[in-house]
């Protein structure tokens, strides 16, 4: 989405809390998430208010599908998304329990696919 409207990934989130009215985006498919945004460029909506409504569609849907299969404890918010401060912060308001986001997120997923590969007799 950063790419399509020609901003660093990084400033997603900067951007995002800039808002002051974030756009409303309800699909949360990629496919049709990235035509509502085409829609609303062509409208002349101002990038932060999309970047707002796309940063809050992904953090009701993280939550969404986290709470689905349970919360019991508190929460880890791993890869780059970890990076986002507006979702990092909507998802603080919309779960319980504590958040935690680990130094580097986004290498979290490719440091344990390591860890079991090597646990399973693989050489990195």
């Amino acid at each position: 989405m950063a790419a399509s409207l020609g901003v660093d990934a990084d400033a997603m989130g900067p951007l995002g809390c800039s808002s002051n009215c974030p756009s409303c985006v309800v699909a949360t498919c990629t496919v049709f998430a990235e035509s509502e945004m085409v829609s609303l460029v062509a409208k002349k909506v101002p990038k932060e208010d999309i970047i707002g409504g796309l940063n809050q569609m992904v953090a009701k849907k993280v939550s969404a599908v986290a709470k689905s299969v349970g919360i019991k404890g508190d929460v880890l918010l791993a890869g780059g998304v970890a990076r986002n401060e507006q979702v990092e912060k909507e998802l603080r308001s919309r779960f319980k329990h504590e958040v935690f986001i680990p130094e580097n997120p986004q290498y979290v997923g490719a440091y344990c696919a390591a860890l079991s590969y090597t646990a399973k007799g693989g050489d990195v």
